[in-house]
């Protein structure tokens, strides 16, 4: 049996799949090097049992933007201070997994100016909010001195956060929609061709391979909304 056809276009989706590498880790050089400088926001958290309030002076606050606590019932608190000249303009909480994430932004008098209520245990219920990579996007508005972001999860409680610039987030937005496009553009031809070899030669590993990638081609469509997204409530 010739296999040499089917080689020779083997060669070519290789061809793309390397392109494809190379890409990627040029695209998230380029995305690290262009990381915005800007007046840091001052974040500081703590664990606690669920529903107890800890005031803004309590000696229990750690700084820091990220925590682990593994398997816990407990609950995470973030109180941040914002900058007036900060240029970020949106905070993320991920993973995207956490049960509830509470997100409120006050002005320099303390009263609310927005409200976010997201997770998987949580109706749909406030106003819109970003769904982003893997992570929760709330947009920072105009006039926050200080935020507090209550954080619930019955899976492993490890929640980070980060900020981004507007700019930051149309590149890390494009960077990632291109990526995985390009990702289901390989998958897909892999199938065609696994297809096509198995009606022509007759094999019935060729289309194993083809059902194989078909299925995986689906649950990457199936989780379509970690592209960039826009989700309203």
């Amino acid at each position: 049996m010739n296999y040499t056809r089917y080689y020779s276009a083997l060669k070519y989706i290789l061809a793309i799949i390397v392109a494809f590498s190379i890409f990627a880790v040029a695209g998230n050089r380029y995305m690290l090097s262009q990381k915005p400088r800007y007046n840091d926001v001052e974040s500081y958290w703590v664990l606690h049992d669920t529903g107890a309030h800890i005031k803004d002076d309590s000696m229990l606050w750690r700084q820091g933007k990220h925590v682990d606590a593994g398997i816990t019932k407990s609950q995470v608190d973030f109180k941040l201070v914002i900058p007036e000249s900060l240029n970020a303009r949106y905070v993320t909480v991920s993973p995207a997994y956490l049960d509830t994430v509470l997100v409120e932004f006050f002005d320099q008098q303390g009263d609310t100016l927005n409200t976010a209520i997201m997770g998987d245990k949580e109706p749909h219920q406030i106003s819109a909010y970003h769904y982003y990579v893997g992570r929760f996007l709330v947009e920072i508005p105009r006039g926050a001195a200080s935020a507090r972001i209550k954080v619930r999860s019955t899976q492993n409680m490890a929640v980070s956060l980060s900020f981004l610039s507007r700019e930051m987030l149309v590149k890390k937005s494009a960077f990632s929609l291109m990526a995985i496009s390009l990702l289901l553009f390989i998958v897909m031809i892999a199938v065609i061709m696994s297809l096509v070899a198995g009606i022509k030669w007759k094999q019935p590993l060729f289309f194993a391979f083809a059902v194989h990638h078909f299925v995986f081609f689906a649950a990457l469509l199936a989780l379509r909304r970690l592209l960039q997204s826009h989700k309203q409530w």
